[in-house]
C-alpha cells in the first residue's frame, strides 16, 4: 500500500527544500555575527537594533531569536499530528454544510501510495511562504509595528518615510514570527488531501454531469484566492515603499534583497516541518484514515476510465 522508500532530505525532491534551508540558515548567521561585530565594535555605523532583538515578541537576544524560529514551527508540527484524526474529521463536517442548500455528496476514501514528489514538496513550500508574507502584510500596521520592531520612540512623532522604514523591517520580522501560525493552518489541510477522502455527487434527475472531488480542493482554492491576492498586495506595498525611500535618499539595498529572499528564507524555516510531515506521513496517514473508517467513512476505488466505458465490464 505504501512506499517504504527511505526519505531522506538530501533526496532529489527535497533538493529544493534543503537549498533554501541552506540560503536561511546562511543568512540568519550572517546577522548574527553582525550582531556580534557590532557587540564587539559600538562604533560600527550598523544601529539596526533588530541585530540585538531580532522579535521583540520573543524573550533573549538575537540568537535565542534564530534558534525559536527554526524550533517553533517544529514544535507546532509535533503537537499538530496527535491531532490530525480529528481535524481531518472536522473538515469533513465543514465540508458537509458548503452543501447545506444543495444535493449532498456521499463520502469515501481513496486510497493512495506515498508517492511525493519534487514539484508537490516545491509547491507545498512555495504556498506556505507566501501565505505568511500575506498574513503578515494584514497583521502589521501602523499600531503594530511595536510588537515585532523595536522603537526608540512613539511611532507617531516619527516622519512618513521613518514609519515606511519601520514598517518594512516590521513586515519581514512578523513573517518569521508567524509561521508556527501557518503551519497550524496547512498541516490539516495537508493531511485532508493526503488521507484521499472523496466526495461524490450524483444527479440522476438532473441534467447535470456527476461529481468526485477531493474534499481538500474547496480549503486548497480558498488558501489559493487568498494567497494570490493578498501577497500580490502585500509586495506592491513594501516596493512601493522601498521606491519612495529610494527617491528620499534612503540606503535600503538589503531590504530589497530581503523582499527578493523572503520566499526562499521562509521555505528554509518550513523544510524541516516539511520534512517530518513526509518522513511520519506513512504512521500518521494510517492513523488517520483508521479513525475516519470508524466514524463511517469507507474506502472506495475509482476505476481506470477503460473499466468504465459503456461496452466494458468494470473490473
Amino acid at each position: 500500500m505504501f512506499d517504504h522508500d527511505k526519505i531522506s532530505i538530501f533526496s532529489k525532491k527535497f533538493s529544493y527544500a534543503l537549498i533554501c534551508l541552506i540560503i536561511a540558515i546562511s543568512l540568519f548567521g550572517i546577522l548574527f555575527i553582525i550582531s556580534l561585530i557590532k557587540f564587539l565594535n559600538s562604533s560600527t555605523s550598523i544601529s539596526q537594533d533588530f541585530l540585538f532583538d531580532l522579535i521583540v515578541l520573543l524573550p533573549g537576544p538575537i540568537w535565542t531569536d534564530i534558534i525559536l524560529i527554526f524550533i517553533f514551527p517544529i514544535i507546532f508540527y509535533l503537537l499538530l499530528k496527535y491531532i490530525l484524526p480529528y481535524s481531518t474529521l472536522f473538515y469533513i463536517k465543514i465540508h458537509k454544510m458548503i452543501y447545506i442548500f444543495r444535493e449532498k455528496p456521499e463520502y469515501g476514501i481513496n486510497i493512495q501510495d506515498n508517492n511525493s514528489y519534487l514539484s508537490k514538496i516545491i509547491y507545498r513550500l512555495l504556498i506556505a511562504s507566501f501565505l505568511t508574507i500575506a498574513l503578515s502584510s494584514i497583521i502589521v500596521q501602523t499600531s503594530t509595528i511595536q510588537l515585532f520592531r523595536a522603537l526608540n520612540d512613539d511611532i507617531s512623532n516619527l516622519s512618513p518615510s521613518a514609519r515606511d522604514l519601520l514598517s518594512i523591517d516590521a513586515s519581514y520580522i512578523a513573517s518569521l514570527f508567524i509561521v508556527p501560525l501557518v503551519i497550524i493552518i496547512l498541516i490539516p489541510l495537508w493531511m485532508l488531501e493526503d488521507s484521499g477522502l472523496l466526495a461524490y455527487r450524483k444527479f440522476p434527475d438532473k441534467r447535470k454531469n456527476p461529481e468526485i472531488t477531493g474534499v481538500f480542493k474547496q480549503f486548497k482554492g480558498f488558501i489559493g484566492y487568498f494567497v494570490g491576492i493578498f501577497t500580490i498586495v502585500g509586495y506592491v506595498i513594501i516596493v512601493i515603499k522601498i521606491i519612495n525611500l529610494i527617491s528620499l535618499g534612503f540606503r535600503i539595498e538589503i531590504a530589497a534583497i530581503i523582499l527578493l529572499l523572503l520566499p526562499f528564507i521562509l521555505s528554509g524555516i518550513f523544510t524541516i516541518p516539511l520534512y517530518l510531515y513526509e518522513k511520519t506521513y506513512n504512521k500518521n496517514v494510517s492513523k488517520v484514515r483508521n479513525y475516519i473508517q470508524k466514524k463511517g467513512y469507507e474506502e472506495v476505488i475509482i476505476p481506470e476510465f477503460n473499466d468504465i466505458k459503456k461496452n466494458n465490464k468494470i473490473k
